[in-house]
This record gives structure tokens, sequence and C-alpha cells, in this order.
């Protein structure tokens, strides 16, 4: 039993905040290692293309919102109502075989639109995901690039 509680704290330990501030420390220090060992060229040119798809990312997260926005508000919505509103009147007066077909009906529309909607929720998430690494990179190589800064003027002088 005492193994198994050690293992237990142990699995605990590791997903606590100080354990993953260190883990997110050590890798901050590796990415800034990795950029530290680019020539100048060679970071303005990550930086330029982390910039871009950044960039690019939020255009494009854009038009997804607006044209999600878009179908919301225009016939998409009225459409898909109308659909559920048709096998709900025939559900009601129907005959019992037919009420069945229609409450089936009814239910795969529905999984279909649930289906749907998580995928573009998964989608979204994803975007912002990268779109939050993507700037995190930047963020870094700004850092660095910095410090060069300063290292270049204090040599300067």
């Amino acid at each position: 039993m005492g193994k198994l509680k050690k293992r237990f704290l142990e699995a605990l330990n590791n997903i606590s905040y100080p354990q993953k501030r260190k883990r997110d420390v050590s890798k901050f220090k590796r990415r800034v290692a990795t950029y530290e060992d680019m020539t100048d060229d060679e970071l303005d040119m990550e930086f330029v293309n982390i910039n871009t798809k950044v960039n690019h990312k939020k255009r494009v997260l854009s038009v997804v919102g607006i044209a999600f926005v878009m179908s919301v508000f225009m016939d998409l919505g009225k459409y898909l109502f109308g659909i559920i509103e048709k096998a709900l009147m025939v559900y009601f007066t129907a005959p019992a075989s037919e009420a069945l077909k229609t409450e089936v009906t009814i239910y795969v529309f529905a999984i279909f639109l649930f289906f749907v909607f998580a995928l573009f929720v998964i989608a979204i998430g994803m975007m912002l995901y990268d779109l939050y690494r993507l700037d995190e990179q930047k963020n870094i190589i700004e850092l660095v690039r910095d410090k060069r800064k300063k290292e270049n003027e204090s040599n300067n002088e």
C-alpha cells in the first residue's frame, strides 16, 4: 500500500503547478538557447516566417469567424430550423410508422449537427492553440533579438 501511495503522490506532484513551472522554464531555456545559437540572418528568417504564419492564421480565423456569423444570421439557420420544424410536424401528425421514421430522422439530423458543431469548435480551438504557440515563438525571438541588440550596443561603447 505504501508503494501505491508513493506513486500517487509522485503523479500528483508531476501535475502540480511548481513541477509544471519547472518544466516550462526548462523548455523556455532550451528554446532561447536554440534561437541564440542561430546567426542573425537565420534568426531574422525565423522571425519573418513565424510572423507571417501568425498573420496568416489571424486572417484565416477572421474569415472563418465571419463566415460562421454570416451563416448563422443568414439563410442557413432559417433552413436548418425549417427542416426541424417540418420533421416535428410530420412526427406529430403522421401515422405511427411514419412518426418512427421521422423520429429516427430527427435523431440522425441532431447527431449530425452536434458533430458538425463539435468539429467546428475543435478546429477553432486548434487554430487558436497554433496561434498561441506561434505568438510565443515570436516573442522568444524578439527577446533574443533585443538581447543581441543590447549586447551590440554595449560592445560598441
